[in-house]
């Protein structure tokens, strides 16, 4: 979790601490629930208190961190309530995201989200070996399409929600078939961006995230791009 020592300026010293325990909540090694201790971090990250209250109060502010008078900074802790909310907040912005992304997106673009697809198809299931490589891949897959939009507050707003550790939950849950469906989704969405088709990049992204809401109770029912009431 550590930085290299020779990176560290007085200037930068809060955002690589921000960047080391928020990696350590993405990848799990800091798990949902746990609380975090100041002096703890400290000797596992090599930086002062000060950066490491710092990292712990925007990492707060952004969601990753409860907390409490009597327990200081935990990792929050989602509920299927939470991921249901979240993904009703995709099923509108990743559509939308899309569509934009089909007219906006460039050739360097293009093939930057073909090296994300690929190693998504690298992963051939899901375990614990390659979990990490797996959200890795998802994660910049969505980056990259956040960009591509061209709307910065878009991508930032949704970037929020696939950067949530409780995407990390959903994939380790996910069954062959659901991990086939994933990847045909995320190559489909690539194939309607190179095509220019703004329709076929929004009706697959809304398809993603349906399928991935279909065992929700009520989930199928969330109004989406094709499903809004006038």
């Amino acid at each position: 979790m550590a930085p290299d020592k020779q990176q560290v300026t007085r200037g930068n010293a809060a955002e690589l601490a921000y960047e080391a325990i928020k990696a350590g909540i993405l990848d799990g090694s800091l798990a949902a629930g746990e609380r975090l201790r100041e002096q703890e971090l400290c000797a596992q990250v090599g930086l002062s208190r000060t950066p490491i209250r710092q990292a712990l109060q925007r990492l707060h502010t952004e969601g990753y961190l409860d907390f409490s008078p009597r327990r200081g900074a935990q990792v929050v802790v989602y509920t299927e309530q939470d991921t249901l909310e979240i993904l009703q907040m995709r099923l509108v912005l990743d559509p939308l995201t899309a569509r934009l992304a089909a007219t906006n997106v460039t050739g360097e673009q293009l093939d930057a989200l073909e090296t994300a697809t690929a190693a998504l198809e690298a992963v051939a299931e899901v375990s614990d070996r390659t979990l990490g490589a797996l959200v890795d891949a998802n994660r910049e897959y969505h980056r990259l399409l956040g960009v591509a939009a061209a709307n910065s507050r878009l991508a930032e707003t949704r970037f929020k929600l696939i950067d949530a550790p409780i995407i990390r939950d959903r994939f380790r849950g996910y069954t062959p078939a659901q991990l086939a469906r994933a990847k045909q989704h995320h190559r489909e969405l690539l194939d309607a961006l190179r095509a220019g088709d703004p329709d076929w990049a929004e009706l697959t992204a809304e398809l993603h995230v349906r399928s991935v809401l279909s065992p929700f109770p009520g989930g199928m029912h969330s109004p989406g791009p094709t499903q809004r009431s006038t």
